[in-house]
């Protein structure tokens, strides 16, 4: 979506792994800094994934929002503070991740909320990284999909 709207974009998917959580977790981090390092030119990093959502017994839930297409799933932009506080590049992530956050909300009435989490997210690199968290896996995938296309739409249009 986002190549057929103008913005050269590259999709950086991992192979499937059995490791323990924290170890898919530093194999992802290693795959984007070597993706990087191979790709200098590259100046935004999106993470884009759907997000659990439990109530209190446990149990998933959908998150849906009001846009101009009807009720679509959400869209939340989380950023890791980590304990050593925020760099130079994680400040500049969240600065971007707020201005593209206002820019949706006012521009295609999408109810775009920020999170806040004390864990780094695989947000350790010194270009823009944002995590984005579409719908949730309660949400159907088609649903999820249309939340997507109107977040690339957004994005495209807040680049230019």
């Amino acid at each position: 979506k986002l190549d057929s709207l103008g913005v050269n974009a590259v999709q950086l998917i991992l192979p499937e792994s059995d490791s323990p959580l924290y170890e898919k977790k530093l194999e992802y981090e290693q795959a984007v800094k070597d993706f990087l390092d191979n790709n200098p030119s590259i100046t935004y990093i999106f993470d884009v994934s759907r997000a659990i959502y439990l109530d209190n017994n446990d149990v998933p839930y959908s998150t849906f929002a009001s846009t101009e297409q009807g009720y679509l799933p959400s869209i939340a932009f989380s950023y890791g503070t980590n304990t050593n506080g925020l760099s130079i590049s994680r400040q500049s992530s969240v600065y971007f991740g707020h201005s593209l956050s206002q820019f949706m909300n006012a521009d295609a009435c999408i109810v775009a909320t920020e999170n806040v989490s004390k864990y780094s997210l695989s947000q350790d690199f010194d270009i823009i990284c944002l995590r984005v968290d579409i719908g949730s896996f309660a949400c159907a995938y088609e649903d999820a999909l249309k939340s997507a296309e109107l977040f690339s739409s957004c994005l495209a249009e807040f680049l230019s």
